[in-house]
């Protein structure tokens, strides 16, 4: 549904008989119909798509994907409440998708490259993992693991 290549463009470019090393230029792509999707996931059950929203880059309706997000991101904190935890993957590690999630104050989980650095409380550019040793968790709680029938105590 996104943007793809087109194999019609690319069987019309085709080598011919008697045209040898024909100009290649840019591979031609159709324009599609972008969707983001957001999961909704327990302790227990299945995984469910809780949201989907379509959209394109292009016309009169056009906006980007980072808005897109936001608008999900809205539109699950309104509905799920500040109780849930918003678990991100690590493209959204950067500075932009943080602000984004400190305006909306929910509570959220970012998996994060070993290299990426950041800025500590005095102003020195450290690394994530640096910053973050020896600090004091700001809670726990327990949480009952489904595969291994044991209770684990996490911090954060």
């Amino acid at each position: 549904m996104c943007a793809v290549l087109s194999s019609k463009a690319k069987r019309l470019k085709k080598n011919r008989k008697g045209i040898w090393n024909p100009p290649k230029g840019k591979p031609i792509t159709v324009l599609g119909i972008e969707w983001n999707g957001l999961l909704i996931a327990g302790m227990q059950g299945v995984a469910q798509v809780a949201a989907m929203d379509y959209w394109s880059r292009k016309g009169e309706h056009a906006t980007t994907q980072r808005e897109v997000e936001k608008r999900l991101l809205r539109k699950a904190s309104h509905h799920l409440g500040k109780d849930v935890v918003h678990i991100f993957d690590r493209g959204y590690a950067g500075a932009p998708w943080l602000e984004v999630l400190n305006m909306q104050k929910v509570p959220f989980v970012i998996r994060w490259k070993g290299n990426y650095s950041g800025i500590d409380e005095t102003g020195e550019d450290k690394a994530i993992w640096k910053i973050a040793r020896g600090k004091r968790s700001w809670g726990q709680r327990e949480i009952e693991m489904v595969q291994g029938k044991k209770t684990v105590k996490k911090a954060w």
